[in-house]
């Protein structure tokens, strides 16, 4: 943020007017800067190399299956698993990331570690998981996209209460005919719906979030 205030001074742009040009290049596309504690004296001219790739070393593909056996491989992976394999398990079959783990898959990026973990904490991406035990410190993430599917099979899913309940359906559509109907049937929706990746990912994030927030301790 330093080296954008001086460079705006040379351009008569004075610094109590920075945070508007900053904004206002956030808006447009041009940058990413947030004007949140910790986020912004950082000022990312390239979101793609800044968070995106150090973001894809930890949400890919880690466990091939039998639909698709290839999967995302690194020398970072391969180091943490000899130097931390059960904290590696725990990633790769839980979608649990140890803080452990932090130094090694982002060798590269040490710099930058802490505003990363709080940029992929604001979109979603990692879930804190506060430890009572370690005084609310945060020592393991849940990271949505790296959890397993749910069997329709599942009996925790299929019956998941005994209790009366009501149904709530969100429609997904590009359609402006299907958005102007009155009804919807099943055909609507296989015909001109989607269901947007990552939604129930995301949904169990927020869920998992908000419980810790609200929780009352014992």
């Amino acid at each position: 943020l330093q080296e954008v205030v001086s460079t705006a001074g040379r351009c008569s742009v004075s610094e109590k007017e920075v945070p508007l040009l900053l904004s206002f290049l956030h808006d447009m596309g041009h940058l990413m800067w947030l004007d949140e504690p910790g986020l912004r004296d950082v000022v990312i001219l390239d979101p793609v190399s800044y968070l995106v790739v150090p973001a894809t070393i930890i949400i890919c593909k880690l466990t091939p299956d039998h639909e698709d056996t290839t999967h995302h491989f690194m020398a970072s992976h391969r180091e943490c698993e000899r130097m931390h394999k059960r904290e590696w398990m725990l990633l790769k079959h839980d979608g649990v990331l140890s803080v452990k783990l932090l130094p090694i898959l982002w060798e590269k990026y040490q710099k930058q570690s802490e505003a990363l973990q709080m940029l992929m904490v604001k979109f979603g991406l990692l879930v804190p998981l506060r430890s009572e035990a370690a005084g609310g410190t945060i020592s393991q993430y849940l990271v949505p996209t790296l959890l397993a599917p749910a069997s329709p099979n599942d009996p925790n899913v299929t019956n998941w209460t005994d209790g009366v309940f009501s149904s709530c359906y969100f429609v997904f559509t590009l359609s402006e005919e299907l958005g102007q109907s009155s009804t919807v049937t099943e055909a609507d929706l296989k015909s001109a719906g989607f269901l947007p990746g990552g939604m129930f990912e995301r949904i169990v994030g927020k869920a998992l979030s908000w419980s810790q927030d609200t929780a009352v301790g014992s």
